[in-house]
Parts: C-alpha cells; sequence; structure tokens
C-alpha cells in the first residue's frame, strides 16, 4: 500500500508502535511489518535504523526473488512487506520470540529497540476505535488501510502512542475489529474469503500455476496455518481433494516453500500435517507426502529419518523426481558416485547440471569415443587410460575427493536449507557497490560468500554434525581438519603454481588448481585447506590494498562473524576505492 493514508505525518515525530517477535521472524531475522507496525510502514523504505543497523524491506508481490533467497516464504512478508535486517542481529540483541519490541519514528528515521508497553486509557482506546469505525463505514464495511485512521486518532489525542502501548493487534481485537495484513473491517468480516482471489492470483504468478493448480496448493498450505492454531478436525474436503495434484513435482515444492520456506521453524506442524493427510491421501499424493514429511524430518536434523522418508518416496513412485533427487544428495555424500548419478537420471536432471558434471568425474563410466592413449575427458590433463578409464570415486586419492568434499559442505549452506539467511547477508554485503541487476544472484554464487558462512559463521560445524555419519571415513576426517586451518594475511610469492607465505609466520602454501593465478608481490587474504598431500583455497584469493593490512590483521584476530569478514573485503570495490 501507497499514499497519503500509509505515509506517517511529519510533523508527529516519538510515535512509538508495538509488535511482539514470532519465532519466524527470529530465525530469517526480520520485522513483519503487518497490523502492529502498520502505521510506520510508509516509513520503512529500507536504509539505516537511528542505530546504524542496515535494513531493506521486501513485500510479497514486488520482492518475491529477495525473500526466496531469505530463505522466508513471500506470503509471510505480506503486501506491507517485511523488514530485512542483517543475520543474526536478532539473537545479537538477545531477543526471542515473544519479546515486545517498539518501532519509533524519529526526525531522522525510525528506531527499534526493546519495549514495556503500557495499557491505553479509555479515553485514548475510544479515539483510535472512532476513527477506525468511521473510515469503514466511509468504505461501506469493506476492509480499509489502517494506518490513516491510526494517524488520525494520533491528531485527535496528542499523547496517543507517545509511549508505547499494546500492540495494535490486540486493540483491535479488543474493540471488535476483524484485521489483516494492514487492513481493518467489521467484526465477523470474512478476511479469509476476501483474500482468497488475491491469494490465488498471486501464487499463481509466484509459480506460473494455472487456477487449479493454485487452489490445490492454497487448500493444503490454509490446512497448515489451521494446524498452528492446534486444531485437530481433521483435513476437510478440499484439502483431500487436492493431495491428488502434489503428484506434480513443482505442487508439492511449492507447499514446502509457502509453509515453512528453507527454514526450521514450523517443520513440527508440517509432520502433523503430513500424518493427517496420507490416511486420506489418493494414492497420487503418497510420494509427495512422504517427500515433505522427509524435509520436515531433515530440517530437524534427523537425516536417517528423512532418507527412509525419500525412500518410501520412491517406493510410492518410482519416478517422483524431488525424491529421486533427494536420494541422489544422499549417494552423493556417501561417495556412491554411480548410485547419485543414475537417480539424477531417472530424475531427469540435464547432463549440463552441476550436479551431473560432479559427480561424473567420479564415476567409472567408460567412455566410448575416447583412445586409451587421448587425453582423459575430465581435463586432468593425463592418458585416458591413466585417469578415468577404470576408475570411480573409490579409486579416486583424497586430494581429488576434496573438491567434491567441499561442494557437499557448500550444497549444505546454499541449496534452500536454514542457512539461507546468512548466504543471503553475505550476499549483500558483497553486492552492496554493484548496481548490475543480478547483483545479488551474483554474490551468492561467490567462493568467498560460502566459504566465510561454512567457516566464520559456523556452517561446517552443523554440516559434520547432521551429515558427517554419510561421509566417507578419510573425508569425514579431513573435514575435521579443515575447522582449525584459520584464515590469513598472505603474499603471493610465486603466481604458477600459486605459492602463498603468511605474513606473520612466514609459512609457504603451493596451491593446487588456484584460478585466476594472482600477480607475484600480491596480498590476499584466503583461508588455504588441507586436500590429501595439496592445499586448495576454496574460498578464493580475494586481494588486500597494502594500506588495509593492519587493519585485516586486526579484523582476523577478532574472530569476526560471517557479514564483518565479506564488508571488509568488499569495501576495496567501492567507488573511489583505490582497491
Amino acid at each position: 500500500m501507497s499514499g497519503p493514508d500509509n505515509a506517517p505525518p511529519t510533523e508527529q515525530p516519538g510515535r512509538v508502535f508495538t509488535h511482539r517477535l514470532t519465532p519466524v521472524e527470529i530465525e530469517h531475522d526480520l520485522i513483519l511489518l503487518g497490523v502492529d507496525l502498520a502505521p510506520l510502514a510508509g516509513a520503512a523504505e529500507g536504509g539505516e535504523l537511528t542505530d546504524g543497523t542496515s535494513f531493506s524491506v521486501a513485500t510479497e508481490a514486488a520482492d518475491t526473488v529477495q525473500l526466496h533467497l531469505r530463505g522466508v516464504s513471500p506470503s509471510v512478508a505480506g503486501e506491507l512487506g517485511a523488514m530485512l535486517l542483517p543475520t543474526g542481529r536478532l539473537a545479537e540483541r538477545g531477543w526471542r520470540a515473544g519479546d515486545t519490541v517498539g518501532l519509533r519514528l524519529e526526525p531522522d528515521g525510525l528506531a527499534l529497540d526493546r519495549a514495556e508497553p503500557g495499557a491505553p486509557t479509555l479515553e485514548q482506546r475510544r479515539a483510535l476505535w472512532e476513527r477506525l469505525h468511521e473510515a469503514i463505514r466511509e468504505a461501506s464495511g469493506q476492509p480499509v488501510p489502517l494506518a490513516g485512521p491510526v494517524w488520525r486518532a494520533c491528531t485527535d489525542r496528542p499523547e496517543l502512542f507517545a509511549a508505547p502501548l499494546s500492540p495494535l493487534s490486540e486493540l483491535l481485537a479488543e474493540g471488535r475489529f476483524a484485521f489483516e495484513d494492514g487492513r481493518v473491517a467489521p467484526d465477523g468480516f470474512d478476511f479469509a474469503a476476501w483474500g482468497r482471489d488475491k491469494r490465488l492470483k498471486e501464487l499463481g504468478r509466484r509459480y506460473r500455476f494455472e487456477p487449479d493448480e493454485s487452489r490445490a496448493v492454497l487448500a493444503v498450505v490454509q490446512e497448515y496455518h489451521r494446524l498452528t492454531e492446534d486444531e485437530t478436525t481433521g483435513p476437510p474436503e478440499e484439502v483431500r481433494a487436492a493431495l491428488g495434484a502434489l503428484a506434480e513435482a513443482s505442487l508439492a515444492e511449492a507447499v514446502l516453500f509457502e509453509t515453512i520456506g528453507a527454514g526450521r521453524t514450523g517443520a513440527d506442524v508440517l509432520l502433523r500435517l503430513v500424518d493427517e493427510c496420507q490416511a486420506v491421501a489418493p494414492r497420487s499424493g503418497r510420494a509427495a507426502l512422504c517427500w515433505l514429511r522427509g524435509k520436515a524430518l531433515e530440517r530437524g536434523g534427523d537425516v536417517a529419518g528423512a532418507e527412509r522418508e525419500f525412500q518410501a518416496a520412491e517406493a510410492a513412485d518410482p519416478a517422483f523426481p524431488l525424491a529421486l533427487e533427494e536420494l541422489a544428495h544422499y549417494a552423493g555424500d556417501r561417495g556412491d558416485a554411480e548410485r547419485a548419478l543414475a537417480l539424477l537420471r531417472r530424475a531427469g536432471v540435464a547432463d549440463e547440471d552441476e550436479r551431473v558434471e560432479l559427480l561424473s568425474r567420479f564415476h567409472a563410466e567408460p567412455h566410448a569415443d575416447l583412445g586409451r592413449n587421448e587425453p582423459c575427458w575430465c581435463g586432468s590433463g593425463r592418458k585416458y587410460k591413466q585417469c578415468h578409464l577404470r576408475r570411480g570415486a573409490s579409486a579416486a586419492t583424497l586430494d581429488e575427493r576434496a573438491v567434491w568434499l567441499y561442494r557437499k559442505a557448500e550444497t549444505f549452506v546454499t541449496e534452500g536449507g536454514p542457512w539461507r539467511t546468512s548466504m543471503m547477508a553475505v550476499a549483500v554485503e558483497r553486492s552492496r557497490h554493484d548496481n548490475a541487476p543480478l547483483a545479488l544472484l551474483d554474490a551468492l554464487n561467490d567462493p568467498l560468500c560460502a566459504d566465510a558462512v561454512l567457516f566464520e559463521g559456523g556452517a561446517l560445524d552443523e554440516f559434520l554434525e547432521v551429515r558427517g555419519a554419510l561421509l566417507p571415513e578419510d573425508e569425514r576426517e579431513l573435514a575435521r581438519r579443515w575447522l582449525s586451518a584459520p584464515r590469513g594475511l598472505y603474499e603471493v610469492q610465486r603466481a604458477r603454481p600459486v605459492t602463498l607465505r603468511e605474513a606473520r609466520s612466514g609459512e609457504t602454501r603451493e596451491l593446487v588448481d588456484a584460478e585466476p593465478a594472482p600477480e607475484a608481490g600480491t596480498l590476499v587474504c584466503a583461508r588455504p585447506l588441507p586436500a590429501g598431500q595439496g592445499w586448495r583455497a576454496f574460498g578464493g584469493l580475494e586481494p588486500v590494498r597494502p594500506d588495509d593490512r593492519e587493519a585485516l590483521l586486526a579484523l582476523l584476530d577478532s574472530e569476526p562473524g560471517p557479514v564483518e569478514l565479506v564488508a571488509f573485503l568488499t569495501r576495496r570495490l567501492a567507488p573511489g576505492s583505490a582497491g
């Protein structure tokens, strides 16, 4: 919503509106600009809070990609949107779900602080309610934006919201109003029916669904939200009818993202939804339900239980691609390239897919078009007979499999899991000085971003805790060695092969396959990792200006988080910087 009724009056600074944080907000580091904070939505245009905290605002309709990358369903943001804060910011402040925060309008911007709301007086309540009733009457009983009448009530009573009061949602409920996503209506108004067409159109736009596909997804998603209220009456008929449509993989994926997104919050409710639906689902929908149950278990860290559900999905429908791709992931983590490739091909994954290309390097499938003495297809430079003619992952050295191991860990943080929020935060910093249309997507593929989340962010620890049991023993031990490998400042002593000299200790590291090769004498920030008998810098060699030498060393000594590290290493790219 935009326009005069949504913009806070410039002559009313100091007004504060309160909101109780939800688990989704805590997990994804966002503040929802819904009913409670609707009067200030017009002032939240992105930039910085008064304490210097950067934020952007994303709405359901306009910022689908940004919300997907953050790992949260766009429907969570709604029409007014959500303030996206740096990753970990809410936890840094010690805030938890249920805590009350206040968003305050100041002359120089918005301030966000913990709040202890008091109860409004009867006169303040009446002033608010009278303005709301007036606006609803003018709209002939239809929903109206909340911001306008609230600001008019503040004009009537200057002390209203001058200090933290109860959240607007609670005051509206007390006044017997219906409300949703920044709009208010008479008591008893059916917002569910009113908004159904809007939601169906939004699902169709977001996923390019036909109307019947959108209706099927919406029916299941609405049942999920009903279960969040602890209702246990069983799925209505429209949900039973929709379950068969989930045999189409894109619809099952949409259900996952419209319920728990890429996070952990709500996984228990998704399990309840699947349990409720399995007894009444037609055969065509059973594979999707098993897959959804597996994803919920996986988000909770139960990879063994998740794999059993993916196997059950394959048994229910041997061609269900989502289950086949998940099972390929498990086979790949175990080092079984042959089975992983077979599963991906059954799922219809193209040969050009990066997963197929990586696995093919460790697969023993013969290449009839190559002579024994010709260069191997993998690009190693050796003859085919000396490289991949009669070998697979079991014959590959740990040096070679280190690339695969790092990719397994990288996948853990990049492909739709709970670490997606951290990846988004570092990508925002990495793309801060890049105005290209796809700068954010490019940043997500920057090796520095994943490396910072894995090491400075702690994701590698969790990867080993959650999926370490799947790894071959020597790979598991190698990954544990990586945990103690420091990031440091190095001078490039030689360009080919790249040889690095650590700035403080003087220790040297000769890297394998470091591209592009920097010039000798260059200062770089890197984390060389042992890779069998050699060393690799998977996170890249980040150039460092000589003037930044001491500042970088001090930063590394302080054990920075991933966002702080990436922000420092990115500032050389700022306009006007001599980097």
